[in-house]
């Protein structure tokens, strides 16, 4: 639309010109034409000189919550670039057709950080490709696409809430009393086993604080537990190429089911098979071991094994 208007404004500038036979109607329309080429010409000039990838290579995202899809931008030359759009096709693992995502963007030094908002809908492994830059003059008129080749991979995880909860629990500052040990809690009722320093994985719950303050050095209680306080979860998948809506429900129920166990203070055995029969097993005692598991299944395309 602003091209047709300035052509018509061209126009009539030479049509006023012609008629009166004015010098200055004359001059003010070259001028207009000149003007109207170097909008032209600028975006094709600044686009060569031009590239945008994404920062990082892979990135963790939570579904329904919105964070940033971050991009470095490197441009040569002294003029800014003021307008900019970016075009992208985004695909879940399991969706048959990828959606298009366009945003607005701006250059205004040599390398520019730029973060671009973005709320993923599904749960799951996703997919975001740069497809094009494309480059517009000062006014918006003209514009200049250049192809891009930059790609992400999202892992998006379902919304957890337990973490506070669980640590809340988990971490008790009173003293021992006799007979009464504050720290020993569900999963925890079998004998003492040992007490020894800490090791990175241990759970605040374990931690010996009254030895800890003596000797200045993080302790932790290692107790024979009981088998009862953990619950095995059979982990199983029809023999068919899952939707991406039918991903999510499934990482959304798995997460629901470990999550009201922790919720408990109980301990989940995650088990499951590859597609070559090989079984494999996650202990689940927190919200980060939740994530491990999701992630491990996400990137392995668990869902998805022998098919194409």
């Amino acid at each position: 639309m602003k091209k047709v208007v300035l052509l018509i404004l061209i126009g009539l500038l030479w049509y006023l010109a012609a008629m009166y036979q004015s010098h200055l109607l004359l001059g003010s329309s070259m001028a207009a034409v000149v003007m109207m080429l170097v909008l032209f010409l600028m975006p094709r000039i600044q686009k060569l000189g031009y590239s945008v990838s994404f920062t990082l290579p892979a990135q963790t995202m939570t579904k329904g919550t919105e964070e940033q899809l971050q991009l470095e931008s490197r441009k040569r030359g002294l003029l800014p670039l003021a307008h900019l759009r970016y075009d992208m096709l985004m695909q879940y693992e399991g969706q048959k057709k990828p959606t298009r995502l366009r945003y607005a963007g701006g250059s205004h030094s040599n390398a520019d950080a730029l973060d671009l908002p973005f709320t993923p809908s599904l749960c799951g492994m996703l997919t975001v490709r740069l497809r094009k830059a494309r480059i517009y003059d000062p006014l918006g008129i003209f514009s200049s696409g250049k192809k891009q080749s930059s790609s992400m991979r999202l892992a998006v995880l379902p919304q957890m809430n337990i973490r506070k909860q669980v640590l809340s629990k988990s971490v008790d500052l009173r003293e021992d009393r006799p007979g009464d040990d504050p720290d020993k809690g569900p999963g925890m009722q079998g004998d003492l086993r040992q007490i020894r320093e800490w090791q990175p994985g241990d759970r605040p719950s374990r931690i010996h604080w009254n030895l800890t303050a003596r000797l200045q050095e993080t302790m932790v209680r290692e107790w024979n537990e009981e088998t009862s306080s953990v619950r095995t979860l059979q982990l199983e998948k029809e023999p068919r190429a899952y939707t991406a809506e039918e991903a999510d429900r499934f990482y959304e129920d798995l997460a629901d089911d470990v999550q009201s166990v922790l919720e408990e203070g109980g301990t989940v055995r995650a088990v499951w098979k590859d597609a070559a029969g090989v079984p494999s097993d996650m202990t689940i005692r927190e919200t980060a071991d939740l994530e491990s598991l999701l992630l491990r299944l996400m990137d392995s395309r668990w869902l998805w094994e022998g098919q194409s």
